[in-house]
């Protein structure tokens, strides 16, 4: 990419963090890049375009280093199955650490997000990435799983995706350890939560497994 065009992209980040998208404007994108008008026009030509270049930096590197981590755990585990923690890692991790290296994403996010007018473009721009990824999580939990209820695996998907939002934000994280005067860090919480999810996720799966198998018991023959 030029690099007049990701000092563009980079300079209207911070812009965002500080003000929000709404009330970022071409001129104040040209100070705090130290570029001209023309380059913004010749590069994007209006704030709606700027903001479709946006989109895939604030979605999208995240879910790619899942989907990253999940293939490389495949194939370390070949030709044995992955381990449900295992999985969970994989989807969870990846989330710890990069909030961990941008933490201001999570703000970022927000100011980009509540700026944006046509909230369509987010719905269909988050299905785009985050279906590769749920397919990709989904499948494994399936493998891992061959005789669990689809049903249950992906209401446990769901619940692990909603969560991750917990490694986002790390005054999130603090406010709410606090509140319950819990001392601990996101890396040993990321690791309690991995071992209970995963003791969680089978437990689910054993007790539909024993409440189908009482159903045909008592089925009249």
């Amino acid at each position: 990419m030029d690099d007049t065009k990701i000092k563009i992209l980079e300079a209207t980040e911070r812009l965002i963090m500080e003000h929000g998208w709404e009330k970022v404007t071409f001129r104040m994108i040209t100070s705090e890049a130290g570029v001209n008008l023309a380059a913004i026009n010749y590069h994007f030509g209006s704030k709606n375009a700027l903001e479709d270049a946006l989109l895939p930096r604030f979605i999208g590197p995240l879910d790619e280093k899942q989907s990253e981590q999940l293939r490389e755990a495949e194939k370390k585990a070949s030709p044995n199955q992955l381990e449900l923690k295992d999985i969970i890692r994989c989807f969870l991790e990846p989330v710890l650490e990069f909030s961990l290296a941008y933490p201001n994403h999570f703000r970022m996010i927000h100011g980009f997000f509540s700026g944006i007018k046509d909230k369509s473009k987010i719905k269909k721009h988050i299905l785009e990435n985050v279906n590769v990824v749920s397919s990709q999580f989904t499948e494994a939990f399936f493998k891992t799983l061959p005789d669990a209820p689809r049903e249950k695996v992906l209401v446990f998907f769901v619940m692990l995706f909603d969560s991750s939002r917990i490694f986002l934000n790390n005054e999130v994280f603090e406010g709410l350890t606090e509140s319950v005067g819990l001392s601990i860090t996101r890396e040993v919480f990321l690791d309690d939560i991995i071992a209970l999810y995963a003791a969680g996720l089978q437990k689910l799966i054993e007790d539909a497994k024993n409440l189908n198998s009482t159903h045909d018991i008592g089925e009249p023959t």
